[in-house]
């Protein structure tokens, strides 16, 4: 009972979004509520099931594990380079990182013959995506544009989608993961206003890379006609949808693409100086620092994949890749879902986001459990 609870308030707390954020020394370490919470069941699952739930794991997704060890081994081989307040601000990414991951992984062993405690998580994913379709609504109404942050380094995202995220990559890759689990459920009503709420994210990499989602999904399955249906919708729903005054809403947009590629050539120039190894996850803030680069993503580039190339260098992108790929062929449960990240992470920091692990994850372990 007590952890049905638990999660019912994790949940409820992840739907503040960036609301709920707390920042402390100049915004260099954010905290969620919610992730203090986690952080408590986790403890209480190591506890009670050891390391059961990971010697389980090692034998599916053996690479996940090396990518992780690799990853705490390149931080250890850069203590020396940069200063303890740098390696600290590392270090909590790092942990962060691992908590997302063993945090779901215990859960998902917890819930085995929990029938209860699954139901709750359920429930509780569903209560959260209400209140994420209200909350979204609710922004684009009253609050169309993050103009007043722009000092913190948002971008204004002129009557766009950007929900409690303050971000519409953020939230079209959370509002896609709704939409396609409600979609393999068969719930169309449900499904259909989340599809509405991810056009109006107006994300153009998020509209191609659900698109060739949906194909690879449908292929497998050999449903391609069911894709004809859906692009219809979409292109009814863009048709219908308000396209308020806003550079962001124009699809023939140029300026975020020059944006991207200048710093996927930050990324590539900071790599090539510490190409094997990289720097350490995630010293990328102090090396932006250094360049003079300050926005409210400064401790990432628009690419998870150039995120872990330039923290781990060459051998940890290989590993990451390999345990995506490895996660892909063999749980088709979470195929469609996990495609959909890996490939929006080409173009901004996805799969690596805390809200978006956040997502995936309820939704991985809620398909797990009700095979």
């Amino acid at each position: 009972m007590m952890i049905s609870l638990f999660i019912y308030i994790i949940l409820f707390l992840f739907s503040f979004g960036q609301l709920a954020r707390i920042s402390v020394w100049n915004q260099t370490v954010n905290l969620y509520p919610y992730e203090v919470i986690m952080f408590g069941l986790l403890s209480f699952f190591v506890l009670n099931f050891k390391t059961k739930p990971l010697l389980e794991l090692y034998k599916k997704l053996k690479l996940g594990f090396y990518f992780f060890s690799y990853l705490l081994i390149t931080f250890f081989a850069s203590l020396f380079f940069f200063s303890p307040l740098a390696n600290l601000v590392a270090f909590l990414y790092l942990a962060r990182l691992s908590l997302y991951f063993l945090f779901f992984l215990y859960l998902l062993f917890y819930l085995k013959n929990r029938a209860d405690v699954a139901r709750s998580l359920k429930k509780g994913f569903y209560i959260f995506a209400a209140i994420m379709w209200f909350a979204t609504v609710a922004q684009l109404l009253f609050y169309p544009n993050l103009r007043n942050l722009i000092y913190l380094g948002w971008d204004p995202h002129l009557n766009r989608a950007f929900s409690v995220f303050f971000d519409t990559s953020t939230s079209a890759a959370i509002f896609g993961m709704i939409f396609l689990y409600f979609y393999k459920k068969k719930k169309w009503l449900v499904s259909v206003s989340f599809l509405i709420l991810f056009i109006l994210t107006f994300s153009r990499s998020a509209y191609l890379v659900l698109s060739a989602t949906l194909f690879l999904d449908l292929l497998m399955l050999k449903k391609l006609r069911n894709l004809i249906f859906i692009f219809l919708a979409a292109i009814v729903i863009f048709l219908l949808v308000p396209k308020n005054f806003g550079v962001g809403v124009g699809l023939m947009r140029t300026f975020s693409i020059y944006s991207r590629l200048a710093d996927y050539k930050t990324a590539i120039a900071l790599w090539e100086k510490s190409p094997i190894i990289g720097y350490g996850y995630n010293h990328i803030r102090y090396l932006k620092n250094e360049a003079g680069i300050l926005n409210h993503s400064a401790a990432s580039f628009s690419s998870s994949y150039l995120i872990v190339l330039v923290s781990s260098g060459i051998i940890g992108l290989t590993l990451f890749v390999g345990a995506l790929w490895q996660a892909l062929v063999t749980n088709k449960k979470v195929f469609v879902y996990l495609m959909f990240l890996a490939l929006l992470s080409f173009s901004d920091n996805i799969i690596l986001h805390p809200f978006v692990m956040m997502t995936f994850g309820v939704i991985a372990v809620i398909d797990f459990c009700y095979r």
